[in-house]
């Protein structure tokens, strides 16, 4: 059986152990702030917007495909892929045995044309000497007449064909249409080339326009008649122009779009040469931001927290990231700070408004 004092003791030395954890727990707490406040960062507006760099070639605004006439061996090529040529130029010359041969035919139907026609002559000439003598009768003399009329027309007749033939061997020979540059050569010398068979292309020297490769997500943002400026790095110089042409090419399963930008002025010699395009990242508002203000909802948009009473919800769309900071675009103005939080998990407990 124990006696009072030990439990006196025993009670006394419990409640002091109490005491201190208590005091132990006050001034730990003591050492925690009140409320924990949170840092924010003002948007910073970018004025210099950055610009995607596309590279092209100025080509003639005018392409045309030349084709042949008639079917034919490349017999001569005067050109070379490159070349300008001013109109009329022969270009590329096919040869057809049979073309040649019908001229050939048609040329000594012609002779033999002309020396009937001279015989005839010949004949009535004689015979109205006769008549006049009255050694020949009229009769004979008008038969000799249309003898003769029809050798005349025997003449235009083979004349004719002839011409014929030479329109056929003039169709062997491809001229330039207009002054321009042979882009390129689709056969070579000694190839056969089929009657519609296209055998160059050729492009117009009196306008220009440059040519690019836009990814589809790019060109769907451009449009036609928008002003742009082209950076030619020969020359060191920008030349202004306007977007004609945005097209994606005719069976391709390329996601990049033909952009054709018509350019204001133009020198013949500047074809071939290669071009830049910048294109701003985005046409919207642009704001420069530390990484650690974005954030993603369940269904990964990204957006801001911008501090205001109650903390609302801004969502934007990143357009780019570096190693210190985001520069995303926002439909609205991004005015009012945003709040930049150490841990993500800080946004359970925020009532955020979604905008």
């Amino acid at each position: 059986m124990f006696s009072k004092p030990l439990v006196l003791l025993s009670l006394i030395a419990l409640l002091g152990c109490q005491d201190q954890q208590r005091d132990a727990y006050t001034e730990a707490d003591s050492n925690q702030p009140a409320n924990s406040q949170l840092a924010t960062v003002l948007p910073e507006r970018v004025v210099d917007v950055p610009k995607k760099v596309f590279y092209g070639q100025i080509e003639g605004a005018e392409d045309t495909q030349l084709a042949a006439l008639k079917s034919g061996r490349v017999e001569k090529l005067w050109v070379r892929a490159g070349q300008f040529v001013t109109r009329g130029t022969a270009l590329m010359e096919l040869y057809d045995p049979v073309a040649y041969a019908l001229l050939d035919q048609a040329r000594a139907e012609l002779q033999r044309a002309n020396a009937a026609f001279t015989n005839s002559r010949a004949e009535f000439e004689r015979a109205e000497a006769l008549v006049k003598r009255n050694l020949q009768t009229q009769s004979e003399l008008d038969k000799l007449r249309r003898d003769l009329d029809m050798a005349y027309q025997q003449i235009n007749k083979a004349q004719a064909e002839v011409n014929a033939a030479r329109n056929q061997l003039a169709e062997l020979t491809i001229s330039a249409p207009f002054d321009g540059v042979v882009s390129d050569l689709l056969v070579r010398k000694k190839e056969y080339a089929d009657a519609g068979q296209t055998v160059m292309n050729f492009q117009a020297a009196d306008a220009l326009h440059a040519r690019f490769a836009i990814p589809e997500e790019v060109a769907l943002k451009v449009d036609t008649q928008q002003q742009v400026e082209v950076f030619v790095p020969a020359l060191n110089e920008s030349i202004k122009g306007v977007i004609v042409e945005r097209v994606l090419p005719l069976g391709s399963r390329s996601p990049f779009f033909f952009l054709k930008v018509q350019l204001a002025a133009h020198e013949q010699s500047w074809m071939g040469l290669n071009v830049q395009l910048q294109i701003p990242l985005s046409d919207q508002r642009l704001y420069q931001l530390p990484g650690g203000v974005l954030h993603y909802d369940e269904a990964g948009q990204p957006y801001l927290v911008l501090q205001s009473s109650p903390e609302r919800r801004q969502y934007v769309q990143v357009v780019t990231g570096r190693a210190n900071h985001i520069l995303v675009s926002s439909a609205e103005a991004l005015e009012s700070p945003a709040l930049v939080f150490a841990d993500s998990r800080t946004l359970q407990n925020l009532s955020l408004y979604k905008e």
